[in-house]
């Protein structure tokens, strides 16, 4: 049975400053329009430094779309991106008190690459989200919402995403499912709708979204599982029987949110997990439908956020900068 809780080591975090697999690239019938967008950013989307839409040349990895664009420094036999533009990893090769865990990490549609960037083959329409963090208190988020509708309609690795992803739900919220069903199924994604079930969610062989309040959603062994284990899961919130508790990098509980708010979070059991585990978490049913009105209204407004709370009047990304 897949354990959601992660293993870390510094041996992945090398691994993963230049991540992912090896699939058919290009379109073969017309090649020069081949695309994927570039987002190059820092502290967890807060500073965007470029973003675009690029052209994917035949046989490209993820490093080389990287290096035609911006100026790249890179270190072990070029699969470590040491720097990018002049910023550079404060933790390789430096040392003394100067040395910190802050170095370049990437995310192919939305999924933490188990491979260097000079290993991946990106395909045509992919994300590839190039962020330089502090890893003090997170080895790595193996999945994040910020490529929303993605990775559920692309994928990772060499596979496409043929096999339809799961929305799961209880009675209550069986009609928002169906409305983000639609979204999807609009967007080209294969969704199968289905009751909420903890195997589903310990033994997942798909991309899968559950969604409910939180006393729903408490009931489940493995979500309780998830909250207790926060600090190895990537995700910076935490579900409380009155709301909703943002964190900080540093893991340090900064506010509750209660009545009426929503966390959109996502994680996975490891890096290149090709089946990450999206959640909708609302106080109440207000916050619920909130979220799902985000989610298929302004999909945009997902876009570089790692993690989000929803709440009445603002959209806040988490963990919480200082």
């Amino acid at each position: 049975m897949r354990k959601v809780i992660l293993a870390v080591s510094l041996i992945l975090v090398l691994a993963v400053s230049g991540c992912a697999a090896n699939p058919d690239n290009m379109d073969a019938g017309n090649p020069q329009k081949a695309e994927v967008t570039l987002w190059v950013t820092e502290d967890f989307g807060s500073e965007v430094l470029f973003q675009e839409k690029v052209p994917l040349e035949e046989d490209d990895t993820v490093l080389d779309v990287l290096a035609r664009h911006v100026d790249v420094e890179t270190e072990y036999g070029g699969g470590f991106v040491n720097a990018i533009n002049g910023l550079q990893s404060a933790y390789s090769n430096v040392g003394g008190a100067g040395r910190r865990k802050n170095d370049w990490f990437f995310w192919l549609n939305g999924i933490q690459s188990n491979v260097g960037g000079a290993s991946y083959y990106p395909k045509p329409g992919d994300n590839i989200w190039w962020d330089y963090h502090d890893w003090q208190h997170l080895t790595y988020m193996p999945a994040v919402i910020g490529a929303y509708p993605k990775p559920f309609t692309s994928g990772f690795g060499e596979e496409e995403a043929d096999m339809p992803w799961l929305i799961m739900h209880n009675g209550d919220t069986k009609v928002l499912a169906l409305k983000l069903a639609g979204y999807f199924g609009n967007q080209g994604a294969k969704v199968d709708l289905v009751p909420v079930d903890d195997s589903h969610i310990l033994d997942r062989e798909r991309p899968t979204l559950v969604m409910g309040t939180w006393s729903q959603l408490a009931l489940l062994p493995s979500m309780n599982d998830l909250v207790k284990n926060l600090d190895r899961t990537g995700m910076f919130v935490k579900p409380v029987p009155d709301g909703l508790v943002a964190m900080g990098l540093d893991r340090t509980e900064r506010k509750v949110y209660g009545s009426g708010s929503a966390a959109i979070i996502a994680t996975g059991t490891g890096q290149g997990d090709q089946t990450p585990l999206w959640m909708v978490i609302g106080v109440d049913q207000e916050g619920l439908e909130r979220a799902v009105r985000l989610m298929t209204e302004e999909p945009e407004r997902l876009k570089f956020r790692t993690g989000l709370i929803v709440t009445a009047d603002k959209l806040l990304p988490v963990p919480i900068g200082e």
